[in-house]
């Protein structure tokens, strides 16, 4: 049915790890010494006939006291993105031939065939198009490792809307929002040896999750002020 094939639009996103394991190297003076860094990362679900996900891009600093106990602040913009081409291609098929039969739209008798030639498509609306996250930011930074995540309470989601619009109306199919995943999902190495540039790395993974196709990147990096 189509509220059961948009509503994955919004199936929160499942969770994505790297099976890879960071060399350990040894980083000096990182106590009491101002870090700052920057993180990438894109995750997205994919379905034969749409996709969604988000872009986030951040900035942060940080200083880790004698214990290793890290303090900061972050601020990352998330953007989300979505791809129904494939979805509304199937929408003007069915217009075409006058009709809305599982073959064209995988809808079985969703949408009367009078019905059909009044479709514009399907539409996606997210509440925060930009949604700008800030706050402080904990950690570890210890034996050359250094781990960060939010200090607090943040929003774990970006909420939208699935609509499918007409010429003179609009039917909501499904409302929800997708998962926000760490900005700094793994711990950040060592990789320079005179210990200014942490670094943590991920090439993009790809996991089947049923019908749909999880996809998780990311990169972040943090430099020692001089």
């Amino acid at each position: 049915m189509a509220v059961a094939l948009v509503a994955t639009l919004v199936t929160t996103l499942a969770a994505c790890t790297s099976d890879r394991t960071p060399p350990v190297a040894t980083t000096s003076g990182a106590a009491g010494t101002t870090w700052t860094g920057v993180t990438h990362s894109q995750k997205s679900r994919s379905y034969s006939d749409m996709s969604a996900g988000y872009t986030a891009d951040g900035d942060f600093w940080f200083q880790a006291d004698a214990d290793g106990a890290v303090t900061g602040f972050a601020v990352v913009v998330f953007r989300p993105t979505h791809d129904v081409s494939q979805l509304n291609a199937k929408v003007n098929a069915a217009k075409a031939v006058g009709s809305s039969t599982a073959g064209i739209l995988g809808w079985p008798a969703l949408i009367p065939n009078v019905s059909i030639q009044t479709i514009i498509g399907v539409e996606v609306a997210w509440a925060q198009p930009m949604l700008t996250i800030h706050g402080p930011i904990s950690g570890q930074f210890l034996h050359g490792k250094l781990t960060l995540g939010w200090a607090g309470e943040q929003p774990d989601e970006i909420a939208c809307k699935v609509t499918l619009r007409y010429l003179n109306k609009n039917d909501v199919l499904t409302e929800g929002g997708f998962k926000l995943e760490s900005p700094w999902p793994s711990e950040a190495v060592g990789t320079d040896p005179s210990g200014l540039l942490m670094l943590a790395t991920n090439s993009t993974t790809e996991t089947q999750d049923g019908d749909a196709t999880v996809s998780h990147a990311w990169t972040w990096t943090a430099r020692r002020g001089s």
